[in-house]
């Protein structure tokens, strides 16, 4: 948990569905836009039994920012241990699965202050690396991930066949 000023965040519950379907109906809906070729329109983009599920999973971190009790914003992250493999680092990190502040909240420091929550709660896993994926078409998030020293760190490239 994390309480500055007036903004309070902590772990998503089971009533807290309604405000996670309404920002991730809304987030999905900017990749929709963006990427019809990939993305198809859905009502529910997480269904309400994943998301229970996912509360439940030990590997997850869901968490709520509050503003004066009301809801602001969310933030999902899993936790992750590299497979065992000769190649690779045996090492835990977190990836940064959504992050979406509702827009009456934003530019308040609201998306800062939950991934910090959420590195935070990474860190205790120990995890040694935060990483997200964000689409070219989302400027506004990559100028911000920039502006907390996130870098790129690798391109997925496509063709249409």
């Amino acid at each position: 948990m994390l309480l500055m000023g007036d903004l309070y965040i902590r772990d998503l519950e089971p009533e807290d569905y309604p405000y996670y379907d309404r920002w991730e109906r809304g987030l999905h809906q900017l990749h929709v836009d963006a990427r019809p070729d990939l993305f198809q329109p859905l009502e529910h983009p997480v269904p309400l039994e994943q998301y229970l599920a996912e509360l439940r999973d030990d590997h997850e971190v869901r968490l709520l920012a509050l503003v004066d009790s009301i809801p602001a914003g969310i933030c999902s992250l899993s936790l992750w241990e590299a497979p065992k493999s000769p190649l690779l680092r045996g090492e835990k990190g977190l990836y940064v699965v959504d992050l979406f502040v509702d827009p009456a909240f934003r530019h308040r420091g609201i998306a800062k202050a939950l991934l910090e929550e959420g590195i935070r709660r990474g860190q205790a896993f120990g995890a040694k690396r935060l990483s997200l994926t964000v689409w070219p078409f989302n400027q506004a998030a990559i100028s911000f991930y920039e502006s907390l020293g996130l870098s790129t760190r690798n391109l997925t490239l496509e063709k249409d066949l």
